[in-house]
């Protein structure tokens, strides 16, 4: 099919949805036969709407329709709903508003299940981790295998959630996966936690306890830790942490690399830097560069896959950052305000500070040279990139920054997200150096 050809199929479907959802007998039956043959539908992953898309958007009309009660058709037409978004799999999952533990009870088990199994089959944890600090979700397989199991710890009931569990083909990679589908979005802490996961994952952990390698250790650690089973169904595992305070120098935090054994490709290390890159940088900026800088620079080039360096973005940033702030200039009514916001422009980018990396989303990170944080160093800031002018502070030194680049890819590695967030969210403040512009 060509992609004029699912449009026109989108908006059939999302009329059959509407009248499916009032009650029209025909329209689900109808509704239920395209469904199955979009399922079947080869794959098309060219243009938009695409096959998955043209179901997520009939499924999501289907369940936003006011004042209909579809629960005895949605019964019939969830299945087919599922089949055709996990033969066709978008990053953009399954609709919200799909929530079967409340609308369909424990029939939808087994549909959840094939979901899992779907999105676990269609994912590798290669794949996963070379994605390093991008977003797990962006991979289709994986969103799919998350979608799934938030929806099946929702349930009330652990041992039929457990039963289905069951039904799965579990390896060593498989509960790799499970693990980075838990602790990514942090559903284990208590506030998150679904009322099927004590039952349920304890069965999982007992029916698995021959598996052994990495990706068993890391799920059990995982669950030892958030007390969801006890430490004899853990054996021989030692729960990995973050300190509570990160380190405030280079050299502390780098020996982070060899406390945490983390390789260089965990952490996408490059370097080192050649002595004439690290001077372009230095000709480049207004600020001196302090020394701390230039021995990191001379070990490692680039950390992260952008939180720091090369050189040589450094000083595309440093032209990109002055550009921003222009542009902000023109855009912003009122100077930011607010707990823990700055004016960037009370830093004095343009000649005490050294852009050093940026985020997935766009933000910048920079070294205020010329201010001063709780830890009597330079801090590094980081400026947002969708709220004009506004900077926040991410590390009280040099050092800290480094020491988190590395953290998050322990973090990552061990299931660490809960700590890592408030390793990251603490209160940090700015002593001297900082004089916000006059209205």
């Amino acid at each position: 099919m060509q992609t004029g050809t699912y449009a026109e199929l989108e908006a059939r479907l999302t009329g059959l949805a509407t009248a499916a959802a009032g009650g029209d007998a025909a329209a689900a039956g109808s509704l239920m036969r395209e469904l199955e043959a979009l399922a079947a539908a080869p794959a098309c992953r060219e243009g938009w709407p695409r096959p998955g898309s043209v179901a997520f958007k009939a499924f999501d009309v289907f369940l936003e329709v006011e004042g209909a009660d579809r629960s005895s058709t949605l019964e019939g037409l969830a299945g087919p709903f599922l089949r055709a978004i996990a033969a066709h799999p978008e990053t953009l999952g399954v609709p919200h508003g799909f929530r079967p533990a409340a609308t369909l009870g424990l029939s939808a088990i087994p549909l959840l299940v094939a979901l899992l199994d779907s999105g676990l089959r269609r994912t590798t944890r290669a794949a996963i981790e070379a994605l390093g600090e991008y977003n797990p979700n962006n991979e289709v397989g994986f969103k799919l295998a998350g979608e799934a199991v938030s929806r099946l710890l929702a349930y009330a009931d652990g041992e039929a959630v457990a039963d289905g569990l069951m039904k799965i083909e579990w390896n060593d990679e498989r509960l790799w996966l499970l693990f980075r589908v838990l602790a990514d979005g942090n559903s284990l802490l208590p506030a998150n936690r679904g009322p099927a996961a004590p039952v349920a994952l304890a069965r999982l952990v007992a029916a698995t306890a021959t598996i052994t390698g990495s990706g068993a250790d890391r799920l059990r650690a995982l669950l030892l830790r958030a007390k969801l089973i006890p430490k004899a169904m853990a054996p021989g595992i030692v729960l990995a942490r973050l300190p509570k305070q990160l380190p405030h120098t280079v050299a502390e935090a780098l020996a982070l690399m060899t406390a945490w054994e983390l390789t260089p490709a965990e952490v996408a290390a490059k370097g080192p830097a050649r002595a004439r890159e690290i001077e372009a940088l230095a000709n480049h900026v207004s600020a001196r560069l302090p020394q701390e800088l230039r021995q990191l620079l001379a070990t490692h080039a680039a950390l992260g896959s952008r939180d720091f360096g090369p050189p040589a973005r450094m000083r595309q940033l440093f032209r990109e950052m002055r550009g921003t702030i222009e542009d902000d200039e023109e855009e912003a009514d009122d100077p930011p305000s607010g707990r823990g916001r700055y004016d960037v422009r009370g830093f004095d980018p343009a000649k005490k500070a050294i852009p050093l990396g940026s985020d997935p989303s766009g933000d910048l990170f920079f070294l205020a040279t010329g201010a001063k944080s709780e830890a009597n160093a330079a801090p590094v800031i980081r400026f947002r990139h969708d709220q004009a002018l506004v900077a926040t502070i991410a590390a009280d030194s040099l050092g800290e920054y480094v020491a988190l680049i590395l953290a998050r890819a322990y973090a990552r590695r061990e299931g660490l997200e809960a700590q890592l967030d408030k390793l990251e969210g603490r209160k940090r403040t700015i002593v001297s150096g900082y004089r916000p512009p006059k209205r």
